[in-house]
């Protein structure tokens, strides 16, 4: 568990019967808005970050804020859910620091990282809040995505999409799963 203030991270855990944006079932979520988030969040976020001076891509809605929100602000842009990439500021350069609040399978990242490279965008680093790629949930929702099939960076995959690995995709995260299962604040059967 990172040594900061983790009742940050705890008011933002709601209970109860929830279906993810991945499509997978949960008991739990993490939601942004549930949180004071604007005093913290973005300083530790930005003690993630490789190099200051690469602009910010959020993705909707969390990523967004998380980006906007950051001490280190550069250039910003906005990729929705549909890959709309909206430019914010002015770029310093075609390269971009990608942010989201959580990250369940990856495939959110994955589909802002191909708007962003259809308009010549490199992402050179990947950070996010929570990373629950490691709950058994979220790991049977992408199998299923994918038709069971073992696939490789730059397969093309029956539904057209481009997919890579999203289990290997490097994301830099502040939390896992199973830093917030052994705080006690969500149930281990999670894992």
């Amino acid at each position: 568990m990172r040594t900061f203030n983790t009742s940050l991270i705890s008011k933002g855990i709601e209970t109860g019967d929830f279906e993810l944006h991945s499509g997978s079932r949960s008991s739990w979520r993490w939601n942004l808005d549930s949180c004071d988030w604007q005093k913290e969040l973005p300083y530790w976020i930005d003690t993630l970050v490789e190099d200051n001076s690469i602009n910010r891509a959020g993705i909707e809605t969390g990523g967004q804020l998380l980006a906007w929100m950051s001490p280190s602000f550069t250039g910003m842009l906005r990729i929705t859910k549909e890959g709309i990439v909206y430019i914010r500021r002015p770029l310093r350069s075609w390269q971009v620091i990608l942010i989201d609040d959580v990250v369940t399978t990856g495939q959110s990242m994955e589909d802002a990282e191909i708007a962003l490279d259809k308009h010549g965008i490199e992402v050179v680093q990947r950070i996010c809040v929570l990373d629950r790629r490691e709950e058994e949930s979220c790991r049977i929702v992408n199998q299923h995505r994918h038709h069971n099939k073992p696939y490789e960076r730059g397969v093309l995959c029956d539904n057209g999409g481009f997919w890579c690995n999203n289990w290997d995709m490097k994301v830099s995260s502040l939390f896992k799963t199973s830093d917030l299962v052994a705080a006690g604040l969500v149930p281990e059967r999670t894992l």
